[in-house]
């Protein structure tokens, strides 16, 4: 006998409609404020399911209008249900600090907004909030201090390397890791807390590094590695993350230390700081460096007149010279950008110039720099660090002038303005996860943020004489790596026993910043047998989107595919729910 549904062959649960939810696996069956239905065949929602709509409000049996479900499956933040970012097969996606769903690739944007600044005059280094302004982190380098730290380098989750150069104290030449974000510090003393100075000046006692302490009392100082050599000023220098794809997410799992006295290029566990290798980058001396977007290591040497070394891990570290006439025109800073060009800025006989190496080519280009009439020292120039911005601006720092500005998003660059902070010896140069470039003041021991359309800058006071290079924002590493995509699936499950689901609606809220996207896609079938077979559907339109599956699906899965074009900013996919009714047939 064929049986046939029809909305008068519907069982009633007093005056009201019946549509039952029938318990899932593994739920409790508990109340979740429904009123009891002793009708057979009627179970209660669990408690991931919620009523939505009055009795009187659903759909009546003899009566036509518009359906309003009885049940509702809620994901995400403030449900019952969190997200679960390895939920049916996901992929490089994570949660985010408010549970959201998005992207793996790239760091919170609570850990973005940070610039790590090297106070080589009293041996520490400070954590500024880049939007707020604020200094809101202090840590010493090294027991006892006087280790010198001159470069800071920031990995993909926003824990910061420190180089002590140790120029006077050289027995003190070392390296450390501190964590981005207070997840990542360890409670070392097991007191249930993590002990760490937040908080703007100097080092307050409870946290002082004292010389012979092999651990420092503040917890988010992760590590530190001895890289002195008896007799010898190895002089750590250059620093960088890599970035690598590891089961799914992007991570810095390697971090590259140049030693300036011994022409060697260390490479470190980054989660140890364990030495793994050795490299001679001889007679190159290592002072900055940088890595590319396939992962090669590119040194500024100081020797003579300057080098561009290339150190291939693809091809077991082989190491390409370009020295003499192939020497970057214009030696001191380095950087370098999502197209694979190499910058180097620094004085060319009594100019000073910033120069893009083209690794393909193997040619160099250079513009001279020049500040505006009226500029002191009769316009003098002396380039030093630089970054590179996402929309190919080169911000150059100059001893005697401030922050040059130059296009380099074209054939030919073009130098654009200045941002004038004379005679400060200002050394270091970033950009920050807004876009924001950043100039580091030795004298005045200040960092400057600079409006990259006026050139306004903001004074943001540090620790004592800030000798900073290197991506001390981490700008620079996310801004070269190509964003890896990700996807999101949940499998919802209809009701079970006799009962027949039908779907009514599937809703959601994504937000996709600038240069993020996200397509959404569904599948449903009667067994998960033929789901795993059956074809998504692209949904179009605004959610919620109508459904209206009566066909015997009892599975439905939704499917959101996230993408980015900057590592910088990611889709969010803060809610998700699917609505549907239990339906009782009359036999």
């Amino acid at each position: 006998m064929t049986t046939r549904v029809t909305r008068k062959a519907l069982h009633l649960c007093g005056a009201a409609l019946l549509l039952c939810a029938c318990n899932h696996a593994g739920q409790s069956g508990a109340d979740a404020g429904v009123d009891a239905c002793t009708t057979p065949g009627c179970s209660k929602p669990g408690p991931d399911l919620a009523l939505r709509g009055p009795p009187d409000l659903r759909p009546r049996p003899d009566l036509g209008g518009p359906i309003v479900p009885d049940y509702i499956n809620r994901l995400g933040p403030g449900s019952p249900n969190p997200f679960d970012p390895k939920d049916d097969m996901s992929s490089g996606v994570r949660l985010d600090g408010a549970g959201d769903i998005v992207l793996t690739a790239g760091i919170a944007a609570s850990d973005r907004s940070v610039i790590w600044v090297a106070n080589s005059g009293e041996g520490s280094v400070s954590k500024i909030d880049t939007r707020t302004l604020k200094e809101i982190a202090r840590y010493y380098t090294y027991p006892g201090a006087g280790a010198d730290p001159s470069r800071t380098t920031v990995g993909i989750s926003g824990d910061v390397v420190v180089a002590n150069r140790a120029k006077l104290l050289v027995d003190r030449a070392s390296v450390m890791k501190i964590a981005g974000n207070k997840s990542g510090c360890i409670d070392r003393n097991k007191n249930g807390k993590i002990d760490t100075f937040e908080g703007a000046g100097p080092v307050p006692a409870q946290f002082s590094w004292l010389d012979g302490q092999a651990q420092s009392p503040d917890e988010c100082v992760l590590w530190l590695t001895d890289l002195h050599q008896a007799g010898k000023a190895v002089l750590p220098r250059a620093s960088g993350f890599n970035a690598e794809m590891v089961m799914g997410e992007l991570r810095s799992t390697q971090v590259y230390i140049g030693l300036y006295g011994t022409s060697e290029l260390l490479r470190l566990d980054a989660q140890t700081g364990a030495i793994l290798k050795r490299i001679d980058v001889s007679p190159a001396m290592p002072y900055g460096l940088v890595l590319d977007k396939a992962g090669t290591v590119w040194v500024r040497g100081a020797e003579g007149n300057g080098s561009l070394v290339k150190v291939d891990p693809h091809t077991a570290d082989q190491v390409t010279h370009y020295d003499g006439a192939n020497a970057p025109p214009c030696p001191y800073g380095i950087a370098t950008d999502a197209k694979g060009f190499i910058y180097t800025a620094g004085p060319s006989g009594a100019d000073g110039c910033v120069s893009r190496f083209d690794p393909v080519a193997q040619t160099w280009q250079t513009l001279k720099l020049v500040p505006p009439a009226g500029s002191p020292m009769s316009g003098q120039t002396y380039p030093r660090g630089l970054a590179v911005d996402r929309k190919g601006g080169v911000w150059i720092a100059d001893t005697f002038q401030g922050l040059f500005h130059v296009d380099a998003s074209g054939a030919s660059m073009v130098q654009k303005g200045m941002a004038a902070i004379p005679l400060v010896t200002t050394l270091g140069a970033a950009v920050d996860a807004d876009g924001s470039p950043w100039a580091i003041s030795f004298d005045k021991s200040t960092a400057y943020k600079v409006d990259p359309v006026t050139y306004a800058t903001q004074p943001v006071v540090v620790g004592q004489n800030p000798y900073t290079y290197s991506d001390m924002t981490g700008s620079q590493l996310r801004g070269v790596q190509l964003p890896q995509p990700g996807v999101f699936r949940h499998l919802f499950t209809g009701c079970s026993g006799s009962a027949a689901t039908r779907w009514i609606s599937l809703d959601y809220t994504v937000t996709d910043a600038p240069g993020s996207h996200t397509t959404v896609r569904m599948r449903s079938a009667a067994t998960a047998a033929a789901l795993a077979t059956a074809p998504f559907t692209a949904l179009a339109g605004p959610p919620p989107i109508a459904l209206n599956l009566f066909d015997g699906t009892q599975f439905l899965e939704v499917e959101f595919d996230m993408t980015t074009t900057d590592l910088s900013a990611t889709p969010v996919l803060s809610a998700l729910s699917a609505s549907y009714d239990c339906l009782v047939v009359a036999g």
